[in-house]
This record gives C-alpha cells, sequence and structure tokens, in this order.
C-alpha cells in the first residue's frame, strides 16, 4: 500500500507499460506489473492482485469469527436474571428460531421448579391467592423497596403500618427503577401514594414484568419503622401438563425449534434465601 499523487501514479504506470521487452513476455509482464489502483480518483491506494486477495481472505475470516463470536455470547448471556418470593411464578417464552437451549441457574437445589411448557400462554382459570408480609424500616431521606415478578392479570392488595409518613410508589421494571433512583425519573412510577404512614392500596397488573414497592421517606420526621402485607390475587401458569420439570441448581432444556414452547419457574412456598435465578 502507497500513499503517492495521482500524477506520480500515472507516471510510473506510463514508464511499466513502456518498457523495451520482448515480444513474447510483453502480454506476461504487463499481468505481473499490473496494478489496481485508485489514481483515477485521486487516491493513491496500490494492491496487486495476489495481496489483494489475501486482503479480501483477512476480511472475510475475520467477519465470520465476528459472528461466531456474536453467536456464542448471545447463547451464553443471561436473559433474565430475577428474586423469586415463595411461590411467585415466571413464565419466559424463549426464541428457538436461533436457540433451543436454555440454562436455568438458581442459588441452590430445591429453591425453585422449573417446567418447559408447550403453549403459548395458558393460565389456569381462577387466580391463587398468595400473601406476603414484609419488614419495613426506612431511614430519613432513604428508601426502601420489594421486588415481585407478577403476570398479568394479577391483582395486588398493599396495607402498610408504619411509625411516621413516607411515599408508597410502585415502579415497573428494574430500569425504572434505576431512572427513578438516580435521576428522580418519575416514568416508569405507575403509582404514588404520597405522605401517609397508615394506607393501602389495590393496584392491577396489565403487562408481565418486575414490579418494585418502593417507600421513600423524605419528610423528616425520623425513621420510618413498622409492616407491609401484600394479598396477592395471582395469575399463574398451568403446569399439569408440563414436557420436563428439573428442582436442580443448574437446569439444562432443549426446546423445540420454532415452537411456542416457554419455560416457567415457581418458587418453593417456603422460599426465602437472597439470591436471584438466571436465565441463559
Amino acid at each position: 500500500v502507497g500513499s503517492k499523487s495521482a500524477a506520480t501514479c500515472q507516471q510510473e504506470g506510463g514508464k511499466r507499460e513502456g518498457r523495451s521487452m520482448p515480444k513474447h513476455h510483453a502480454a506476461a509482464d504487463r499481468e505481473r506489473f499490473k496494478l489496481v489502483s485508485a489514481c483515477a480518483a485521486g487516491g493513491g491506494l496500490f494492491f496487486e492482485p495476489v495481496k489483494f486477495t489475501a486482503f479480501v481472505g483477512v476480511i472475510v475470516v475475520a467477519c465470520v469469527l465476528g459472528i461466531v463470536f456474536l453467536f456464542t455470547g448471545l447463547a451464553n448471556r443471561v436473559v433474565h436474571g430475577f428474586q423469586l418470593a415463595g411461590s411467585e411464578q415466571v413464565g419466559l417464552r424463549m426464541s428457538t428460531t436461533w436457540f433451543t437451549k436454555v440454562i436455568v441457574e438458581s442459588p441452590h437445589d430445591g429453591y425453585a421448579t422449573t417446567y418447559v411448557v408447550d403453549c403459548d400462554e395458558v393460565f389456569l382459570p381462577d387466580p391463587v391467592p398468595m400473601e406476603y408480609t414484609r419488614t419495613l424500616n426506612v431511614q430519613e431521606g432513604k428508601h426502601q423497596e420489594y421486588e415481585f415478578w407478577f403476570n398479568k392479570g394479577t391483582s395486588v392488595t398493599v396495607y402498610f403500618n408504619l411509625s411516621t409518613p413516607v411515599d408508597l410508589l410502585i415502579v415497573k421494571s428494574e430500569d425504572a427503577f434505576d431512572l427513578w433512583a438516580k435521576h428522580s425519573d418519575d416514568d416508569g412510577v405507575c403509582l404514588r401514594v404520597a405522605n401517609e404512614s397508615h394506607a393501602g392500596v389495590r393496584y392491577n397488573i396489565t403487562q408481565t414484568d418486575d414490579y418494585l414497592f418502593v417507600w421513600d421517606n423524605n419528610y423528616k420526621e425520623g425513621s420510618a419503622e413498622g409492616k407491609a402485607q401484600f394479598f396477592v390475587q395471582a395469575t399463574v401458569f398451568n403446569v399439569s401438563n408440563c414436557l420436563a420439570a428439573c428442582t436442580n441448581k443448574t437446569c439444562e432444556f432443549n426446546l423445540r425449534k420454532d415452537s411456542g414452547q416457554r419455560i416457567v419457574i415457581e418458587a418453593q412456598p417456603e422460599n426465602v434465601t437472597s439470591g436471584k435465578v438466571q436465565v441463559r
């Protein structure tokens, strides 16, 4: 590769083609010294045929390796990570067009049961009642949150009784919570109950996702201590006809290509262990 001007290129090209040589060697010699150049465009780049072919080969190999690394990375990336309360259930629809192997990693054996179901979304006809009690100790100027994964159609009623007033926020998704916590961005806040120490509120889930219940203490009246109770009418998947089930710390499944199969992860009723389930 060179960096000569267009004029220099044309001069050198003229010298090469104007050399005195035996007639029977002329064609071979011209082919041997033929240059593919960008002189006409004022470029000054030269590629001999052999070097040009090698250059293209390197580009092709790099592209192939890039695609391999990309798909390897996608196959091993964490699709989702979440913490499950007792009896809480998560259903995930995996794209089986490109990847059919799913790995579910739990904090320990028996933390949750993972099912493979052969349908898109089949829920039990009636909601399942669940109850959770959580302790609150919200320091002045701080916030405390509890996170749940709810399927659409679920209804949640939460009561709290605290020693000093706080704001209760219901935020959909961890990303929206991060925006609120770092930048006071309320775009992901679904509901807010302001300046209350004793209150109850009901919220209907219209989209399956993580939901965070956040108690925010900004009223400069000291710590807010007490409890919150959640009464949930949960929409849950019917796993009675599942294709496979696993309760191990690490579960691997091979889904049918281009199918509507999904995995459903259900926490054990007595589950109180911290840590997240990760799906790859």
